[in-house]
């Protein structure tokens, strides 16, 4: 129960994340914002920097991060990123980013 995501689970979520975001920049946030999860939409939004996306959902690049620790890293991988700064999650999301 709880066991720490593969790489490969971490290359299909980042798969999956920038296939959203190629979504969003195509056709805008309306279509898609209701129907994926708030973690996936806020996923999306740090991404692509879109801070408005996350003010209105009470969400900062910190706490996207730190929601993202846990199911990139699972449980005690998570919370020890978490604990260091989320230095191994923002460290994946710039990667992500970058494959945008």
């Amino acid at each position: 129960m709880f066991t720490r995501p593969t790489e490969a689970d971490r290359d299909r979520r980042r798969t999956d994340l920038v296939a959203r975001a190629g979504l969003v920049r195509a056709y805008g946030w309306a279509d898609y914002r209701g129907l994926w999860s708030t973690g996936e939409v806020v996923a999306v939004a740090a991404l692509l920097g879109d801070h408005a996306v996350l003010d209105e959902l009470g969400e900062t690049l910190q706490s996207v991060w730190a929601r993202w620790a846990f199911e990139l890293w699972g449980m005690t991988d998570g919370q020890a990123d978490v604990d260091a700064g989320c230095r191994q999650t923002h460290r994946w999301f710039i990667d992500t980013a970058g494959v945008l």
